[in-house]
């Protein structure tokens, strides 16, 4: 279960899909417009039409006419970005092997998990660029079209069954072009700062789905990095057969040494190299190959999806509570375990991915984002090359200005010569970061022990 970021495929890619019926059945549906500001005309929850769609991806108006700036009109603009947001394994084998309200129920989720993603992302990462060579940012509204689909590429399984996996994703497709409210004109995006809350979302999406499922009835369990999570019940052997795509990646990344999560950029590209093309059409529904090839294992496909869930099931909320405190509370110590600056984006995403398994609600995180800076658990020292927060903690600004005054202090003596390697050993064993251990090294270089 991931959020990825890319530039976006052809505008095509996205809107054929339901066209020229790309799955088996009834196909995949159409996209839904997310533009809450109603930018660029747009209308928030519409169906997203191919006309409308391919003007604004290429940044035209409605008489063909450019939308952005002389300057900005060149062939090596990306026109959107495509932020995919995927369910957990056993998320999408529920949904693929359940009944129609089963299935209608889980679709309904991860729409509202999209949404809750794309708003976060909105208030935190959607800016503009202004000036020359775009040095100056501007907050802008985020227009992008959703399109839900439900399978993965073809892959051979362990028993030599070849087929596409159960894979609920949706794509958001960001627009690469926003209304200024400055001077009403439209310009491109920063892309750098969408692709640096691909974790921020990807946590926000974890909780915000977690939420939604936990309200259906569904227990999950297996919490792991970035609030990652599956349906409890759906046991991993099940989820591993599951994901052939994915044990084709990882087998090919283990031919390089690396896993996908130290390799993230490689695993891309092996995806993107090794994919077969989705099925134009089949005589056979996808919904039939995955009941065969799950009562293969064993699995009663008529009640698995349905046993699974208790809707009777009363939400814990208190225990909620107690839960996210306590996570909340070790956060300071696990965020500078290494670093000793925390930037906005990581600081949301450790909250965000707090959330997973409470039964709260994914829009939690910026009021506990908020409690958190208000009570002074972390404080701002400062801003990034963009002009977003930095935080520290007070007990970390407490040591660097403890370890700085004792080295000055020491320094200051001129019987004293210290030896920076023995001071740099000193300064690892503490358990000091990189950036302290300098901060003390060129605290105690002076001009009395250089001479």
């Amino acid at each position: 279960m991931v959020a990825t970021w890319n530039p976006a495929a052809a505008s095509s890619y996205y809107t054929r899909q339901r066209e020229t019926e790309y799955y088996a059945g009834s196909g995949e549906p159409p996209g839904i417009w997310y533009a809450p500001a109603g930018d660029l005309g747009l209308v928030d929850g519409s169906a997203v039409d191919r006309a409308t769609f391919d003007r604004l991806y290429h940044a035209l108006d409605v008489n063909g006419a450019s939308l952005l700036e002389q300057i900005r009109r060149h062939k090596e603009r990306t026109p959107a970005f495509d932020v995919t947001l995927s369910a957990p394994r056993s998320v999408s084998l529920v949904w693929g092997l359940g009944s129609y309200d089963t299935k209608s129920l889980i679709e309904a989720a991860q729409q509202k998990a999209v949404r809750a993603t794309l708003a976060m992302l909105e208030r935190e990462a959607s800016w503009a660029r202004r000036g020359f060579k775009g040095t100056f940012v501007e907050k802008v509204a985020l227009s992008a079209a959703t399109f839900r689909h439900g399978e993965s590429r073809k892959a051979q399984h362990s028993d030599g069954r070849v087929f596409a996996d159960p894979n609920l994703h949706t794509h958001c497709v960001w627009l690469n072009i926003a209304t200024r409210r400055s001077d009403h004109t439209v310009g491109g995006l920063h892309s750098k700062i969408i692709r640096n809350f691909k974790m921020a979302a990807g946590a926000t999406y974890h909780a915000a789905l977690a939420h939604e499922l936990k309200q259906l009835g569904f227990a999950i369990d297996r919490v792991g990095k970035n609030g990652t999570f599956e349906i409890a019940g759906v046991d991993d052997a099940t989820i591993k057969y599951f994901s052939a795509r994915r044990q084709e990646i990882e087998d090919e990344l283990a031919e390089h040494g690396v896993t996908s999560g130290q390799a993230a950029a490689l695993a891309a590209a092996i995806a993107k190299a090794t994919r077969s093309s989705k099925r134009e059409s089949e005589s056979v529904q996808r919904e039939e190959v995955w009941r065969d090839a799950a009562q293969s294992l064993g699995l009663d496909t008529a009640s698995y999806a349905e046993s699974l869930r208790d809707a009777s099931k009363l939400l814990d909320q208190e225990a909620g509570e107690r839960l996210l405190s306590e996570r909340l509370a070790a956060l300071p110590a696990i965020l500078t375990e290494h670093e000793s600056v925390i930037e906005r984006r990581e600081l949301l995403r450790s909250v965000s991915a707090a959330l997973v398994g409470t039964s709260l609600p994914a829009e939690r995180a910026e009021t506990e984002l908020t409690r958190l800076l208000s009570q002074g658990v972390f404080l701002e020292i400062g801003r990034d090359a963009v002009g977003l927060p930095c935080y520290s903690t007070p007990e970390m600004l407490a040591i660097e200005r403890e370890v700085v005054e004792q080295a000055q202090r020491l320094a200051s003596q001129p019987w004293l010569s210290l030896d920076p390697q023995w001071l740099r050993h000193r300064c690892q064993t503490s358990g000091l970061t990189a950036e302290q251990t300098e901060a003390a090294l060129a605290a105690t270089t002076s001009t009395r022990n250089q001479s």
